[in-house]
């Protein structure tokens, strides 16, 4: 394949990695693709600057941006998602810990 029919491939991948985000759904097979477009790119002897310059033709910079908004945004409601789990995981913890004893005033420590 040609760089520039690559990295149009890239781009539809790079596209409906962003469609497959906002819908929530997994993106690990269109991962893999990308990452093979990308190292069948980087084992071609082609000038970086040719590269660049289709690069910023097809406004990959840009869903690229939007793509790594995106996950950022679900890595940070994952991470409220866990953090609120654990918090409720500690209380129930702890309520089953008390048994009808207060902790404070037992003597056995």
């Amino acid at each position: 394949m040609r760089v520039d029919e690559l990295l149009k491939d890239y781009k539809d991948t790079s596209l409906s990695m962003v469609e497959k985000i906002k819908g929530e759904e997994d993106i690990s097979s269109l991962l893999k693709k990308r990452d093979s477009i990308i190292n069948e790119i980087n084992s071609m002897d082609i000038d970086k600057q040719i590269i660049c310059d289709e690069i910023k033709a097809l406004n990959i910079i840009e869903i690229e941006d939007e793509l790594e908004k995106l996950i950022k945004n679900n890595m940070r409601d994952v991470k409220k998602e866990i953090k609120k789990i654990k918090q409720s995981r500690e209380a129930y913890k702890r309520y089953a810990d008390f048994n009808g004893n207060a902790l404070i005033f037992s003597t056995k420590r």
